[in-house]
């Protein structure tokens, strides 16, 4: 689950697993669907998935680079 609190936004994905791929596309989605042009800022648990080089497992580097500089980690 992601949520912006002040927007009032909580959207939920459910997937059968919870895997690195799952994460990174989860970001994408985020990128590109949901806040294009904008910094996100993540405030994260410690999960094992929930690191940004699960994108280059996922993407080609230019693509996963792309998401990547919208993310900032907190």
């Amino acid at each position: 689950m992601v949520c912006a609190p002040l927007a009032g936004w909580r959207p939920v994905t459910v997937t059968g697993r919870r895997t690195r791929q799952d994460f990174a596309e989860l970001l994408q989605d985020l990128v590109d669907d949901y806040f294009p042009n904008k910094k996100i800022v993540f405030v994260m648990d410690h999960l094992n998935t929930h690191k940004l080089s699960v994108l280059y497992d996922r993407y080609e580097p230019a693509e996963a680079a792309r998401i990547a500089r919208q993310i900032e980690v907190h």
